[in-house]
């Protein structure tokens, strides 16, 4: 689930009290939740990401995963489960974007 105002201020506190970076991405983000944990998905600070991951592709956005968060003692496949329903809510989010998922080999290095 996607969250919004009171909820994402709410999510963004939990971040900055409990994620190891104490912080959370000044740019475009989305926060997702998914039972306890919390899905963050942010614009890159390299604005030419998108460029180097998608040539020729015009208006293509990349979002990177910036924050994963869950309370300790979690269930068993908790993040797993919670970056598959980020990813369908990133999606949902964003409907009209070219889409690449990138292979291990493609990544920088």
């Amino acid at each position: 689930m996607i969250l919004f105002e009171g909820e994402r201020r709410t999510a963004e506190d939990t971040i900055r009290r409990c994620h190891y970076t104490r912080s959370v991405p000044s740019g475009k983000s989305y926060y997702v939740a998914h039972d306890d944990a919390i899905v963050v998905w942010s614009l890159p600070a390299n604005y030419n990401t998108a460029r180097h991951f998608l040539p020729g592709v015009n208006g293509a956005l990349v979002f990177e995963l910036t924050r994963l968060w869950a309370p300790d003692g979690h269930k068993k496949n908790l993040l797993t489960e919670a970056i598959s329903e980020a990813v369908r809510a990133l999606k949902a989010c964003e409907p009209n974007r070219p889409r690449r998922v990138l292979r291990r080999s493609e990544r920088c290095p």
